[in-house]
């Protein structure tokens, strides 16, 4: 295999031919050379195609180890920043819900409001909602990372 491409051996003298197709044909001692020439050429560039192929099979196994461990690390990262945002969330929604159970409780209207609008805010601004406009915004620019093949 040279380039890509599959080396055809081809027999190269007409005693080598007659041989291939079958016939039989007086042989030299030049021939026997030749085709002893030709089956060790062949013999190496198997071999050589075979470490090549070799190689790249061991290169694309470090690679996918590689990214394996990078997506479980990322992974990692992104599970500690959802359960930090969560638990900020659960936080803040908690003191908000305990200050709106005393505005209703004392009867103070106005401040149950702006709690009733504190909790909304909250709700509508939650991590996954951030996660998906940071998306938005990388979509805009040139690419951090790319999933899939990269031809």
């Amino acid at each position: 295999m040279k380039n890509g491409k599959v080396t055809v051996l081809k027999p190269v003298t007409s005693a080598t031919k007659a041989a291939a197709s079958g016939a039989k044909a007086a042989f030299s001692p030049a021939d026997a050379l030749q085709a002893l020439a030709t089956i060790t050429s062949a013999v190496q560039e198997h071999g050589r195609v075979r470490q090549e192929n070799q190689t790249a099979r061991e290169g694309i196994r470090e690679k996918a180890s590689v990214m394996r461990k990078r997506i479980a690390a990322n992974r990692k990262t992104l599970d500690r920043y959802v359960e930090r945002t969560f638990d900020s969330r659960d936080l803040a929604l908690a003191g908000f819900l305990d200050g709106l159970d005393k505005a209703i409780e004392s009867g103070n209207v106005n401040l149950a409001a702006a709690m009733a609008d504190r909790i909304a805010d909250v709700v509508k601004s939650g991590p996954l909602l951030q996660v998906a406009e940071l998306h938005h915004e990388q979509e805009r620019q040139e690419p951090m990372f790319r999933i899939g093949r990269s031809d």
